[in-house]
């Protein structure tokens, strides 16, 4: 089989930009996260970033608001620079996590409701039904403000330190004032 190659000069000029686009200088595959349609769920749901072409600096804005110490693993996801290879790893990692995280909090949710009807008996025996709601209140509280929560800062840490190896590998730390210099 053999394959013509187009000699117009306006198909090699389209080859070489789309080349650029995706690869960097060493000729690694970029990730382009921008061009995933969940991104474009997500950070542009009418469109208007896409037909404006302005998908690559909301990506880049996305990386520039996250703060390393909080959300690394978010701000190595949108790494502009981020290669191919390194994404799928994230990918995975954060599915990994987030599976651990949904079980995790599915079983908090079922033991803090079965735990809510036998606290809520020995509450009703020495207390008024006014007493009761209040009691359900507070315990909706502490389930909503406290518990959810730490199993959402849990998540976030995990995925943070399983992000730090990509941190090393693309330079990225809390010092800002590199970007400065």
């Amino acid at each position: 089989l053999r394959i013509k190659m187009s000699s117009d000069p306006n198909t090699k000029l389209i080859a070489t930009q789309f080349v650029a686009h995706s690869t960097n200088e060493k000729g690694e595959l970029l990730a382009n996260v921008f061009e995933s349609e969940a991104f474009q769920s997500i950070f542009d749901p009418h469109g208007i970033e896409t037909r404006k072409v302005r998908l690559p600096r909301k990506q880049e804005q996305i990386f520039n608001r996250y703060d390393t110490n909080a959300h690394l693993f978010q701000k190595m996801y949108y790494h502009p620079a981020l290669l191919q290879e390194d994404e799928t790893q994230l990918r995975q990692i954060f599915f990994r996590h987030n599976s651990a995280h949904e079980t995790t909090s599915n079983l908090v949710s079922y033991g803090s409701l079965i735990g809510l009807f036998p606290a809520l008996y020995y509450v009703s025996r020495s207390v008024r039904p006014t007493g009761c709601f209040f009691f359900s209140l507070a315990y909706a509280f502490t389930y909503f403000k406290v518990v959810k929560p730490l199993t959402g800062s849990m998540l976030q840490s995990s995925l943070n330190r399983d992000a730090k190896p990509f941190a090393e590998k693309y330079g990225v730390t809390a010092d800002d004032t590199k970007y400065f210099n």
